[in-house]
């Protein structure tokens, strides 16, 4: 794993746990809707598209946390939710959740971190107003305070 891909998880993972600490009982892990685009159904769909090498890999990383009986359930129930039969339990799903940045290739971990920050980051605005002859004089203040926001 090289320091992009070392970055990209840890990044993902700080989401994954900020979103599960955040939003349990107020709409992110609950069935009811709302007003958020980026649902438990989207990080089900990425850990339901794994390939199956993946799958086993987080399966195997599951049983060494949680022991064998769990991990023998979570097969089961992954199964289960792949075949559409059951809904996915949030206990089951959080620890799938904790593992999951260890075992995605890194273009999905930034396709995950891109809806992540689409969805949950600040959102800001700009007005400004130039013309031909001020625009690098006004513009060159406007992107160095984006920078320093930034960082």
């Amino acid at each position: 794993m090289n320091i992009g891909d070392s970055i990209a998880a840890l990044l993902v993972l700080v989401f994954v746990i900020f979103l599960a600490k955040s939003y349990r009982g107020s709409g992110f892990f609950s069935r009811n809707q709302d007003s958020r685009k980026y649902h438990k159904s989207v990080l089900v769909r990425v850990l339901l598209d794994l390939p199956e090498n993946t799958v086993k890999e987080l399966l195997d990383l599951y049983k060494k946390e949680f022991g064998p009986g769990p991990a023998r359930y979570a097969r089961q129930t992954f199964r289960k939710w792949k075949e559409g039969h059951v809904q996915p339990a949030t206990q089951t799903f959080n620890r799938f959740l904790v593992h999951m940045p260890k075992v995605m290739s890194y273009d999905l971990k930034c396709e995950v971190l891109r809806h992540f920050m689409e969805e949950y980051s600040a959102k800001d605005e700009y007005e400004l107003d130039v013309t031909t002859e001020d625009w690098d004089e006004k513009l060159d203040p406007l992107v160095r305070q984006i920078i320093d926001k930034a960082f």
